[in-house]
């Protein structure tokens, strides 16, 4: 009985590859008959299309760009005109008051005021300076308190690794 269903399974698998290569070869003669068909066609290659309008209508977008750009040139060249002429004003303006600021601090400022001015800024800076140094080691001793802090996590975390071993483990008791 075995052996007939294997017969029969062989039979049937070889049934369908026939019918497979059947519908290979009908579609095969499909695509030969459609190539022959197209083949047999006649096209028109060298087919010749009227651009005159086109060509119209082109010189007309060209002649009216043409005057926009110059438009939009003419309308730069007043705006430039009419800024530097601003500029110019607004220099002069700005020299006037400089020349007034600088009248002033001449009569106002002494060489005392500047000696002592200059005094006190030397000062600061020093100041300055020396809180910069402090702030300096400051920054250098928490970088190693830092450095210090990480390894004792590296090694905690070590140690809880090891205790998680041990406490999976059932022979550690």
């Amino acid at each position: 009985m075995n052996n007939l269903v294997t017969k029969l399974s062989s039979v049937a698998a070889l049934l369908g590859v026939i019918g497979a290569i059947g519908a290979g070869f009908v579609q095969y003669g499909k695509l030969v008959s459609k190539i022959e068909e197209l083949d047999s066609r006649e096209a028109v290659i060298n087919e010749t299309v009227d651009l005159t309008d086109i060509e119209v209508k082109l010189k007309e977008l060209e002649t009216t760009i043409i005057g926009l750009d110059n438009d939009v040139l003419d309308n730069l060249r007043n705006d430039i005109a009419g800024n530097s002429n601003d500029i110019k004003a607004m220099t002069q303006d700005i020299i006037k008051d400089i020349k007034v600021i600088q009248s002033v601090l001449a009569d106002a400022v002494s060489d005392d005021d500047i000696e002592k001015l200059e005094s006190k800024l030397i000062k600061s800076i020093k100041e300055l300076e020396e809180y910069g140094w402090e702030l300096e080691e400051g920054v250098e001793e928490n970088s190693k308190g830092i450095a210090i802090v990480k390894k004792e996590n590296e090694l905690q975390d070590i140690l809880i690794e090891e205790i998680k071993e041990q406490s999976s483990n059932p022979l550690n008791g």
